[in-house]
């Protein structure tokens, strides 16, 4: 049986790779600091207690294992990365580290769909952080042929947060579905214009078992994005179906909105992606939103 080691998880992202992988019949080992239990579906997973910020600890906790793929989510900085080349590599044929979107900064003359290339920002600190921690690995994989492949997934969907992406409407809220059957207006820059194109947690879980030990992987980023770009009025309308009530919205000025809230401007912009790499290797996005809309607003409805 094949051998997975997932840092981070029990978090949103990881609980879906998670469960792609025991439907694929790996054991799955789960390394965190134990501050959350396990999901009842998870719970047939081992687990590895350790500070994935601490290389000691991560070592002790890893001393004389070997995985067949380890993915790594709670990766955020330069750091994190070298303890990965100096610890994780090593007992892997194939490490996967999960970047962001938040990357790529909000560019008037972008084009789109956005390719990996496309212009990026160092603020706010996640996302300059995780960009020199891509860069860290991307550098160490050229030069020295290290078998990693970088992913950045947008806005994630599924079990473990509440829906919302638009910043304007307040982002991921827990009230989302009372404000909306309540028949509150929600407020979505430009009117819900702008596009995103999220990705199901289970959805990054494939692409990675699809394109693992892949060596035309290795070394590379890619935009692991879902197969739908729709405007967040059309995700908006998706979350009021599902919650049984009409959307109302309001319009809000992007331009205004970006100079009043700076610290959001950098996703007050359309998030749709270039995903023909992934495609080439032979992975292509086929989940539906609706269905990962259900399960991210299960808890709330």
């Amino acid at each position: 049986m094949k051998k997975a080691l997932l840092i981070g998880g029990t978090g949103l992202l990881g609980r879906g790779i998670t469960r792609e992988f025991l439907k694929a019949g790996w054991q799955v080992t789960l390394l965190s600091r134990g501050a959350s239990s396990l999901p009842a579906d998870l719970v047939g997973c081992s687990q590895l207690i350790a500070d994935r910020k601490q290389s000691a600890s991560l070592q002790q906790a890893l001393k004389g294992l070997q995985f067949d793929c380890i993915v790594d989510c709670a990766a955020y900085t330069r750091e994190d990365a070298q303890i990965a080349l100096d610890l994780l590599i090593n007992i892997t044929p194939h490490y996967w580290f999960i970047s962001t979107d938040f990357v790529y900064a909000a560019d008037p003359f972008a084009h789109f769909p956005l390719c990996v290339d496309a212009r990026k920002q160092t603020q706010p600190p996640y996302a300059g952080n995780k960009g020199e921690a891509e860069a860290l690995l991307h550098h160490a994989a050229q030069k020295h042929a290290r078998p990693l492949t970088i992913l950045r997934p947008p806005h994630i969907m599924g079990d473990g947060r509440p829906a919302g992406c638009d910043p304007a409407a307040g982002g991921r809220d827990e009230q989302l579905v009372q404000r909306i059957r309540k028949g509150e207006s929600i407020p979505l820059l430009a009117g819900g214009q702008f596009l995103i194109q999220p990705v199901w947690s289970r959805e990054v879980g494939r692409c990675i078992l699809a394109l693992q030990l892949n060596p035309e992987s290795w070394g590379s980023i890619y935009n692991c994005a879902g197969a739908a770009c729709v405007s967040t009025f059309a995700y908006y309308s998706y979350i009021a179906e599902i919650c049984g009530a009409p959307l109302h919205i309001t319009s809000v000025d992007p331009v205004t909105f970006a100079s009043e809230h700076p610290q959001q401007a950098h996703i007050a912009r359309h998030r749709c992606y270039d995903i023909q790499p992934l495609q080439q290797l032979g992975f292509t996005p086929s989940l539906n939103l609706k269905d990962a809309l259900q399960e991210t607003l299960a808890p709330w409805l």
